[in-house]
């Protein structure tokens, strides 16, 4: 006899979520994380089918200093082209009509499709930080990608700060320039942009997922449908900070100086305009301590309302927080 699946909800599950009088229970969203970089990304159409094509300026023309009666030189400047690739994420939901029908208003479907759009933020989010091409084709290539060497062979290391942490349960902190000249999200030309979703409302006819061959049954689906992709500009106009020692900062707030690596890496920032940053809640804890604790950080952390929200910033660029955001990062060197 065939396991039951855990791929779609039974019976057990859906007695969780109503009371006796058959009303459906509060949901406490445990498992919801804050992803304040997918909520800033600016996203533009690409140039095809699978991502966007992008022209970097690699060099300058060369002018001359002119003498009389001597000519100019003709010069000419060079450029690179860059392909930003775009992956699709995609994920289903099924339901048992029988199972539907049990429970009014759709509540089954209901939870259940809340929770896979939670599910498909939460990998977006990940895969905008982390994710890389070069180890699976399928998918895209993150922010962190272009930030992976301290070398002075790599250009970007320039803009990487190493906070000295030797283990392998090290964190970073990201800033980000949004739009054109920095981090941007791009989707495949021709398709929506951010996530679908396809809900059919008629039952139809599903394969079994228990692994029964030729079996089926009648229930409903709902898909989830996102092409994205996204790319890096200018890399001057981004950092990180790498190698914060998480254990050490949860032990003691001032094992790493969050405000002397902010303070560094916030200049290296070429030109700030729509410039965030992003880090992990208890990292963001232990800068608001340290910051708080010294006279000498030229003000620190302050506070505005954004759109009725609190924001905290650090000498006017934006913190936001960024569960993603790795606490067992490999050392980079």
């Amino acid at each position: 006899m065939a396991a039951l699946s855990n791929l779609v909800p039974n019976l057990v599950d859906a007695a969780k979520l109503v009371d006796s009088t058959g009303k459906a229970v509060p949901l406490a969203e445990i498992l919801m994380q804050d992803c304040g970089l997918l909520e800033d990304m600016g996203w533009m159409q690409g140039s095809d089918s699978d991502g966007m094509d992008f022209l970097i300026r690699t060099g300058l023309p060369t002018p001359t200093w002119r003498k009389l009666n001597t000519g100019v030189q003709p010069s000419k400047g060079s450029t690179a082209r860059v392909k930003f690739t775009c992956g699709y994420l995609e994920a289903v939901s099924n339901v048992d009509i029988l199972l539907a029908q049990k429970y009014p208003d759709n509540l089954i479907r209901r939870i259940e499709d809340e929770g896979e759009i939670q599910g498909m933020q939460h990998e977006a989010q990940r895969a905008l930080l982390y994710e890389k091409e070069s180890t699976n084709p399928e998918r895209i290539t993150g922010l962190a990608s272009y930030y992976e060497s301290l070398s002075t062979s790599v250009e970007s290391s320039k803009n990487l700060v190493d906070a000295g942490g030797t283990g392998s349960d090290n964190t970073s902190i990201f800033i980000v320039t949004q739009g054109i000249n920095g981090f941007f999200g791009c989707y495949p030309k021709g398709s929506a942009a951010g996530l679908q979703v396809s809900a059919k409302n008629e039952p139809m006819i599903i394969a079994d997922a228990t692994g029964i061959g030729g079996a089926s049954y009648e229930g409903y689906q709902s898909r989830f449908k996102w092409a994205l992709g996204c790319g890096l500009a200018d890399w001057r106009n981004c950092a990180r900070i790498c190698n914060i020692d998480y254990s050490a900062l949860m032990t003691d707030s001032s094992a790493a100086d969050l405000v002397k690596l902010l303070t560094r890496a916030t200049l290296m920032i070429k030109k700030p305009s729509n410039t965030k940053i992003y880090m992990r809640r208890e990292v963001l804890s232990a800068l608001d301590e340290q910051a708080r604790a010294s006279v000498s950080t030229g003000g620190g952390i302050n506070y505005a309302v954004v759109d009725g929200k609190p924001v905290m910033s650090w000498r006017g660029f934006p913190i936001k927080v960024v569960d993603a955001i790795k606490i067992d990062e490999a050392r980079i060197t």
